[in-house]
């Protein structure tokens, strides 16, 4: 069995995914030496993946679908929702924070990469440009501060490099 860590918050709590032994994956929360697997329960879905987690305990992360349609998901206590840019064939939150701003990337009709944030109930577009620089692609935030910060990734010329995103 393979897992990978991918998110704390400052309680230590631990998001991340498992693989079984039927090589499925699924998400777990450890909290006080605790385990916990989290299994989003959608019609269809399967292979969940936990990203990100605030304070408040909220988790972001993404699930799969025949197919293998990707979409995203927020866990709020015992609560899932759909978390689904607009348009987009494959949506994949990565980070939130305690103001409960997401953050991730999704797949346009073109299957090209862009960032995106949600915050209070909205979608907003977020992609790396630079002045200079029109050959930037496949924009990847990867996570989010309480001040609004975004850091991620982008390709330019086929190399990838970070960024730093102040409001």
């Amino acid at each position: 069995m393979l897992s990978f860590a991918r998110g704390i918050n400052s309680r230590d709590e631990i998001v991340g995914r498992y693989l079984d032994k039927a090589q499925n994956f699924h998400g777990f929360l450890r909290k006080r030496d605790q385990y916990a697997s989290i299994d989003v329960p959608f019609p269809g879905a399967f292979s969940t993946q936990a990203f990100g987690i605030n304070d408040r305990g909220e988790i972001v992360g993404s699930y799969s679908i025949s197919g293998g349609t990707q979409h995203g998901f927020l866990k709020k206590r015992s609560t899932f929702t759909h978390i689904d840019f607009p348009g987009a064939v494959s949506t994949n939150p990565v980070g939130i924070n305690n103001r409960g701003e997401i953050v991730g990337s999704y797949l346009d009709s073109s299957l090209a990469t862009h960032g995106f944030i949600f915050a209070n109930g909205e979608f907003t577009r977020l992609d790396a440009s630079f002045a200079g620089n029109p050959g930037v692609v496949a924009t990847a935030p990867l996570g989010i501060s309480d001040l609004s910060e975004i850091v991620g990734t982008y390709n330019l010329g086929g190399k990838t490099f970070g960024f730093l995103a102040k409001p």
